[in-house]
């Protein structure tokens, strides 16, 4: 019998903490392309695998987290 394949992330690649995407869905100003690299410095194709809980590139997640705790701290 088979054993289930474990579900493979890339290296370097992890999802974004939930706490920072429920604090993006309240402050987020638009979900355009513009808007997104304006108020975090993200594309919309990595807002759209953040939002999906997929894994993005670990220095994208950690620059993205500690922008959006800097903001909250203000």
């Amino acid at each position: 019998m088979e054993q289930p394949m474990a579900t493979l992330r890339p290296t370097g690649m992890r999802p974004v903490q939930r706490q920072v995407l429920d604090h993006m869905l309240t402050e987020i100003r638009g979900q355009t392309s513009d808007v997104l690299m304006m108020q975090y410095g993200i594309s919309y194709n990595t807002w759209r695998k953040i939002r999906a809980g997929d894994p993005i590139r670990q220095s994208v997640a950690e620059r993205l987290e500690q922008r959006v705790f800097d903001s909250i701290t203000r």
